[in-house]
C-alpha cells in the first residue's frame, strides 16, 4: 500500500526555495554552518516578531489590557494560602 505524499506547506517551500536560491548563488555549492546558523537567526526572529505583534493586537483588539485596573499578582492575592516550603 503506497501513502500519499502531503503537498509542501507553504513555510516548507519558502525553506527550500531559499535554500535553493542560495545554493544557486553559491553554484550548487553546499551551504555553510554559518549560513545555515543565519538562517536560523533570522526565521527566529521573524517568529518572535509575528509572535509579539499577534500577542499586541489580541490585547488592544480585546481590550485586556487595561493600565488603570491593578494586574493581580501572586504577592498581592489576600486569599492565597501561605507557602509553606518557604515559611512565607
Amino acid at each position: 500500500m503506497t501513502q500519499k505524499k502531503k503537498a509542501p506547506s507553504q513555510f516548507d517551500s519558502a525553506i527550500e526555495s531559499y535554500v535553493l536560491d542560495l545554493m544557486e548563488q553559491r553554484g550548487g555549492a553546499a551551504l555553510t554552518s554559518e549560513v545555515l546558523s543565519d538562517f536560523v537567526k533570522k526565521c527566529a526572529q521573524k517568529f518572535l516578531e509575528s509572535m509579539l505583534k499577534c500577542e499586541l493586537d489580541y490585547h488592544l483588539k480585546n481590550n485586556v489590557l487595561d493600565v488603570k485596573k491593578p494586574q493581580e499578582t501572586e504577592f498581592n492575592r489576600e486569599d492565597q494560602s501561605p507557602n509553606k516550603r518557604n515559611s512565607v
